[in-house]
């Protein structure tokens, strides 16, 4: 975390930096992974429905349009722990 601190006296004062200490167990709120949408498009409403079972992360696109067809929709599977693609349905 970074803090801009004002100028003083004309001469620009460093900003004060703070440092986290390193846990393994993550907390709630923490951020695990960043997950992308395998097949990006406008208005496919990617991450409209989630599910979660043990390791498997399931994530609805439901307007996505899987080989050709207009808004049929996708449902990608994810592993929770490496946020890795697993399956495209």
């Amino acid at each position: 975390m970074t803090r801009r601190t004002p100028l003083s006296g004309g001469r620009r004062v460093r900003p004060r930096v703070e440092h986290l200490e390193d846990r393994i167990t993550p907390i709630a709120g923490d951020l695990l992974h960043t997950l992308a949408d395998p097949g990006p498009a406008l208005a496919d409403q990617f991450g409209v429905s989630v599910a979660v079972d043990g390791n498997t992360l399931v994530v609805g696109d439901p307007f996505a349009d899987p080989g050709g067809v207009t808004d049929a929709g996708t449902v990608y599977v994810f592993n929770l722990t490496t946020g890795a693609l697993t399956a495209t349905i």
